[in-house]
């Protein structure tokens, strides 16, 4: 079985810089990937509840934030 291989762009920097960013960009999408799940289910409860159900609004207020946090984490 071949190992897969791993390639890092060519950068001045160095390695760290390149895997701190690599693990930046994934932390980002992880942070957007949860938004748009928690979105989701805000949904699906909103068919079942009241749409200004606590709960409906909770799931929205978290993924509000989850994008703030994904915006600052890019920005960083």
């Amino acid at each position: 079985m071949e190992a897969a291989s791993l390639t890092f762009p060519a950068r001045r920097d160095g390695l760290a810089v390149a895997l701190r960013d690599r693990r930046r960009t994934r932390r980002v999408r992880r942070l957007l990937s949860d938004a748009e799940r928690f979105d989701r289910a805000a949904a699906r409860l909103e068919a079942n509840l009241e749409p200004d159900a606590w709960q409906v609004v909770h799931l929205r207020r978290s993924a509000l934030q989850l994008r703030e946090l994904a915006a600052v984490e890019r920005s960083a």
